[in-house]
Parts: structure tokens; C-alpha cells; sequence
């Protein structure tokens, strides 16, 4: 989804193995979408990754 901006963050969830070490890439992730395909998909993808991330819990706002 953000080309090479992705590489070290794809390296950075390869190696995560808990929700929590997810959710502190959360807004790395959001940050490198934003810039490389606009706040309309970052807004969505946030949506999303918000839903698998906190599961019912009251997740962070913002971009």
C-alpha cells in the first residue's frame, strides 16, 4: 500500500508478536499512508486497523 516508505515498517510487523507491539505501529502506519495515498484511505484504513486492534475497546483518534 505505501511502496518503499513500507519496507522498514514491514520489517517492524514481521518481528512484532503481540497486539501491543501492533498497536505502537499504528500511527507510524497511518503517518506513511497518509502521505503516500492521502487522508481520504488513511482515514479508512485507520477505521479498520482500529477495529482489529482494539476489538471493542475505545481505540485512539486522529490520524
Amino acid at each position: 500500500m505505501i511502496g518503499l516508505r513500507g519496507y522498514g515498517l514491514q520489517l517492524k510487523v514481521e518481528r512484532a508478536s503481540s497486539v501491543q507491539d501492533f498497536r505502537e505501529l499504528r500511527q507510524a502506519y497511518l503517518e506513511a499512508v497518509l502521505k503516500s495515498k492521502g487522508e481520504e484511505i488513511a482515514r479508512s484504513l485507520r477505521g479498520r486497523l482500529d477495529q482489529l486492534l482494539y476489538l471493542g475497546e475505545r481505540g485512539p483518534t486522529g490520524v
